[in-house]
C-alpha cells in the first residue's frame, strides 16, 4: 500500500469516530422537564383562585331585576345579595356593565366570611326611550365552580301617554259635502286615569269628541286607561289640501298637553293645473328668486258645476308677500270653465319659504260648492 493511500484511510477513520462521539453524546443527553403543572393564566379582570381548600361558594338570591315600566330620565337602583355558602372565605369583584346608562354604586373588592353575605347596589338612568330594556353587569368571584356572576336589570322604557295614530291622521280624499269622520286611540299603560280636560284646533269647526276606550282594545295594547278619539271635519273648508292641528289637554302632570295632525285633501269642482303646480299639496313651485326682481307662475283655473262667472278675492291681499289674480272671464272647455291665474312673488327681501314654510294663500269664491280654495306658494328669494 502507497504512503498516500494509507494517510487517506486513517484520515476517513478518525472522521467517522469523532462523528460517532459526538452523536452518542447527544443521543444519551436527557432534558429535565418542570414536573410541576403551570398555572393558567387569569384574565385581567378575574380574581385569582387560591391553591386550595376550603373554598368560599357564591350564592346570588337573584340574578336578575325587572323595574316594570318606566319612562325616560327616570332613575333607579337595586341591590342584588350575594352569600357566602362555602366552608372558606369568598373574595367578589365589581366588573364591568354593558350599560353605558348603568353604573355600580360601589366599585372594587369584599371579602365575604363563610355564612355571610354582601350587597352589590346597581343605579341607573334611562337615557334612551328604546322599548324594551335589558343591561348586565359582571361579579367576580373566588368561587372555583362560579368564577362570574352575571347580574341583569330588565324592563320596559315607555311613554306615560300614547297616540294612535301618532304624528299625522291621515284623512286622504275628503268628501266635498258630507263630514269627514276619523278617530283614534289614546292610552297608558302606567296611569290608571287619563283625564282629558279640553281640546284646542286650528280650525274652530272641527270638533273631537272622546269615549272610554273597549276593554279588548286596552288589553290589546296591555294599557291601564284608555279613550277611543273621534274627530269630525265639517264640509265647506276650503277646497285642496287639508293641515289642521288638533292638542288634547289632559290632567296629568298639571295638563300634559298632546298633540297630532290631520292631513288630508278636499277635491271638488275647482282645480288648477300648469307647470310648477303639486296638485298632491297644492303648491306652487316658484323655485330660487332674484329677491329684488322677483317672479311669476301663470296657471291655469278649472272651474266645473257653475254657469256664471268666477269672482275670486284673495284674503289679506294687502298684507300678503304672494300675490294672486284670477281673470274675470273664463274659457268654455268642454264641461269646464278655464281661467287665468297669475301667482306673482313681487321685488322685496330675501327670504325662503321651502316645504311646511311654504306661504298659505286662501282665495275666497263665488262657486255654490266651493267657497275657498287653499293654496301654497315655495319659493327662495335670494
Amino acid at each position: 500500500m502507497k504512503p498516500a493511500q494509507l494517510v487517506l484511510i486513517l484520515t476517513v477513520v478518525i472522521v467517522a469516530l469523532t462523528m460517532t462521539v459526538w452523536f452518542g453524546r447527544d443521543q444519551g443527553r436527557i432534558d429535565i422537564v418542570d414536573s410541576k403543572p403551570k398555572t393558567p393564566e387569569v384574565a385581567t379582570s378575574e380574581l385569582p383562585i387560591p391553591e386550595s381548600g376550603p373554598f368560599g361558594k357564591a350564592v346570588a338570591e337573584e340574578l336578575t331585576y325587572n323595574f316594570g315600566s318606566v319612562e325616560k330620565g327616570d332613575q333607579g337602583s337595586h341591590v342584588f345579595v350575594i352569600k357566602n355558602e362555602g366552608e372558606g372565605p369568598l373574595r367578589v369583584k365589581t366588573g364591568t356593565t354593558s350599560c353605558g346608562q348603568c353604573t355600580f354604586a360601589k366599585t372594587g373588592e369584599d371579602e365575604i366570611p363563610p355564612g355571610k353575605s354582601a350587597e352589590v347596589t346597581i343605579n341607573w338612568t334611562i337615557k334612551i326611550p328604546n322599548g324594551k330594556f335589558r343591561q348586565t353587569a359582571e361579579v367576580f368571584t373566588t368561587d372555583p365552580s362560579n368564577k362570574k356572576l352575571v347580574l341583569a336589570i330588565e324592563g320596559y322604557v315607555d311613554s306615560p301617554m300614547h297616540l294612535v295614530p301618532e304624528g299625522t291622521w291621515n284623512l286622504f280624499d275628503m268628501s266635498e259635502t258630507e263630514p269627514t269622520v276619523t278617530d283614534g286611540l289614546l292610552y297608558s299603560t302606567q296611569f290608571d286615569e287619563i283625564p282629558i280636560l279640553r281640546f284646542e284646533s286650528s280650525n274652530p269647526t272641527i270638533q273631537v269628541t272622546w269615549e272610554p276606550a273597549a276593554e279588548a282594545i286596552l288589553k290589546e295594547k296591555m294599557a291601564k286607561a284608555g279613550y277611543k278619539i273621534k274627530v269630525v271635519i265639517p264640509p265647506g273648508t276650503a277646497l285642496g289640501p287639508v293641515r289642521e292641528n288638533v292638542k288634547l289637554f289632559t290632567g296629568v302632570r298639571k295638563e300634559t298637553v298632546l298633540e297630532f295632525d290631520l292631513a288630508g285633501k278636499r277635491p271638488g269642482s275647482v282645480e288648477i293645473k300648469g307647470h310648477g303646480w303639486n296638485s298632491e299639496n297644492n303648491l306652487v313651485l316658484l323655485g330660487d328668486v332674484v329677491a329684488s326682481a322677483g317672479a311669476k307662475s301663470k296657471l291655469k283655473m278649472y272651474v266645473r258645476n257653475f254657469d256664471g262667472n268666477l269672482e275670486v278675492q284673495q284674503v289679506d291681499a294687502e298684507k300678503a308677500r304672494v300675490k294672486v289674480h284670477v281673470g274675470s272671464s273664463g274659457k268654455t272647455f268642454g264641461k269646464s270653465k278655464v281661467y287665468e291665474v297669475d301667482v306673482e312673488v313681487p321685488p322685496g327681501p330675501a327670504e325662503r319659504r321651502r316645504g311646511k314654510d311654504a306661504v298659505p294663500i286662501v282665495l275666497k269664491l263665488n262657486h255654490p260648492t266651493v267657497t275657498e280654495f287653499k293654496l301654497f306658494a315655495d319659493f327662495h328669494a335670494k
